[in-house]
């Protein structure tokens, strides 16, 4: 199993949504 490779992934993913959220947008929402 990945289960480190899946959890990098997530972690990663989570930190993205973390700083887009911190610069006050959301990557997935249309202006």
């Amino acid at each position: 199993m990945q289960s480190n490779a899946r959890q990098s992934l997530y972690g990663e993913v989570t930190a993205r949504i973390i700083t887009e959220l911190e610069q006050g947008r959301l990557p997935w929402v249309e202006p």
